[in-house]
């Protein structure tokens, strides 16, 4: 029987992930890269080590774009304890190696362990949210940026859950990730909450939960039509083929599950 977020030639109706996720990825990393470089202008031992866990992390990525999985794994641990031995356990430089490793761990079917590094990737970066110190305009713009990337991470660690069937953890992870960007944005009309809650909809399709599925169709549908429903045809055609699948017709109709 044909799952309620499927189609009837088995592809998923999720649309690709919003770019506004990816800029601050991109943002972030790009902000850790130039923090080291600037550590490195007066630190020799650390500029060597830079050198050495970049072309550790350099290699593992050449060998997991040739498919040689194993051998990008050796290299990512071998940068991930080099990083660990300069910076220390709790440091942002260490997430982009471990979100590479979640990366080609799920590429190998370890997804126990891909999940394990993606939840060290999160723990890290809700320890930097916690230990800013500065003066508070400064602390609003570094917790907004670190927390939308804080979602980010939860919504991958979500995706890949639900890709292998543990649904109550990645309804979890989603759940966490809605309620940084509600706090990030200052409320729910932002694309990236409407996408969120599409998320939870199709969660809740999936366990048959469909009035809570309906109730979070219809709010992201909303966020949508607000913001302009022609600038995000994707995703407001998935959301109107849930709110139109045969099963929430059905549900529906009988008013109950």
């Amino acid at each position: 029987m044909m799952t309620p977020i499927e189609s009837s030639d088995d592809r998923t109706i999720l649309p690709p992930f919003p770019p506004a996720f990816h800029k601050y990825f991109s943002m972030t990393h790009k902000s850790q890269q130039k923090s080291i470089r600037t550590i490195n202008d007066h630190s020799p031992a650390r500029s060597t080590s830079f050198d050495t866990w970049n072309r550790l992390e350099e290699t593992g990525k050449s060998r997991a774009a040739c498919g040689r999985y194993i051998e990008a794994l050796d290299f990512y641990d071998q940068a991930l304890q080099e990083k660990v031995r300069i910076f220390g356990e709790n440091h942002r430089i260490l997430i982009p190696t471990l979100l590479y490793t979640s990366k080609v761990l799920g590429s190998v079917n370890k997804n126990h362990e891909a999940c394990l590094s993606m939840e060290r990737a999160i723990r890290i970066q809700q320890h930097i949210g916690g230990s800013v110190d500065n003066n508070i305009d400064h602390i609003n713009k570094l917790a907004s940026k670190d927390g939308i990337f804080l979602a980010k991470l939860h919504v991958q660690l979500g995706e890949m859950q639900q890709k292998h069937g543990n649904l109550v953890a990645a309804m979890t992870s989603f759940r966490d990730a809605l309620n940084i960007q509600v706090d990030c944005r200052q409320g729910r009309t932002h694309e990236d909450v409407g996408y969120l809650l599409f998320l939870i909809a199709s969660l809740h399709h999936q366990k048959r939960q469909y009035a809570d599925a309906r109730e979070c169709y219809c709010e992201s549908l909303q966020i949508y039509k607000g913001l302009g429903a022609q600038n995000y045809f994707p995703i407001v055609r998935a959301i109107e083929r849930g709110l139109n699948d045969r099963t929430m017709s059905f549900w529906n109709e009988q008013g109950t599950v």
